[in-house]
């Protein structure tokens, strides 16, 4: 038996330099239903039932939010138009550790957007990866790579490249620019 997609939830995540310590990172996810056969309504490949991009500008080195845009093309109720105005909360929020509970906190439930909250939390490791290369001194440290400690079994306390940076054995990174 064939098994249709139900449902097709496409994130995409864009960072750019805009300042000498600032950058943007621009996040879209869309959620679309299948359609079982080609109808008007739904078109082919099925319909969207969220189109949603926010736009985070980050502050380097401390990884501070300090604007918040949001644009919600495609959502299911009118109601939900009023969730992107709540994501003014995250100003403020450092993407370090905790900024899981802290977006959880502010706009998580019944505060704000499951779908909004995904794509924030989705946009954090693209923000860290972007800076790394962006921001990276042409003799880096320690501290350059401490964001990353603990953020995964590559990263992890006492793992290899843990105790290679503490080394002074820093990974080769091209940088971005």
């Amino acid at each position: 038996m064939e098994r249709d997609c139900l449902t097709l939830r496409t994130i995409r995540i864009n960072t750019r330099r805009t300042g000498e310590r600032e950058f943007e990172a621009k996040g879209n996810l869309v959620d679309e239903l299948s359609a079982a056969k080609e109808c008007k309504d739904c078109g082919k490949h099925g319909r969207q039932v969220h189109n949603m991009t926010v736009t985070l500008r980050v502050r380097h080195p401390d990884f501070e939010i300090t604007s918040v845009e949001t644009e919600l093309s495609v959502y299911p109720d009118a109601e939900c138009g009023n969730a992107g105005p709540v994501l003014q909360k995250l100003v403020g929020v450092r993407i370090a550790g905790g900024f899981t509970r802290a977006v959880q906190e502010r706009i998580g439930r019944e505060k704000g957007c499951t779908h909004l909250v995904s794509l924030v939390l989705s946009m954090a490791t693209p923000i860290h990866q972007a800076a790394l290369g962006v921001f990276r001194p042409p003799e880096p440290d320690a501290s350059h790579f401490e964001p990353l400690v603990g953020s995964c079994l590559a990263w992890r306390r006492g793992g290899p490249l843990h105790n290679g940076v503490q080394k002074g054995d820093f990974p080769k990174l091209e940088t971005l620019e």
